[in-house]
C-alpha cells in the first residue's frame, strides 16, 4: 500500500494538512485519517464463492430441454 504511506509522509513528514492532501490526491478525508489511524497494510481475506451459480445451473438444463423440445 504504497498510497498510503505516502500520504503518511506528506502529513507527518512534510506537515501538509489532511484537508490539503485529500483535495491532491482526490481521497476522501476519512480514508486518509484511516492511513494514519493504522500503518500498517490491510489484510485482505479470500471472497467465498457464489451460490447463485448453482441455482442458475438447475435452470440451464431445464431452458435447454425446452428449447429443443418446445
Amino acid at each position: 500500500m504504497e498510497t498510503a504511506m505516502k500520504i503518511r509522509g506528506w502529513i507527518l513528514g512534510d506537515g501538509h494538512s489532511i484537508r490539503a492532501v485529500a483535495r491532491e490526491t482526490g481521497i476522501s478525508r476519512t480514508t486518509i485519517k484511516k492511513y494514519l489511524k493504522d500503518p500498517d497494510q490491510p489484510q485482505y481475506r479470500e471472497r467465498q464463492a457464489r451460490v447463485g451459480h448453482k441455482l442458475i445451473a438447475e435452470f440451464e438444463a431445464r431452458l435447454r430441454d425446452l428449447l429443443e423440445h418446445g
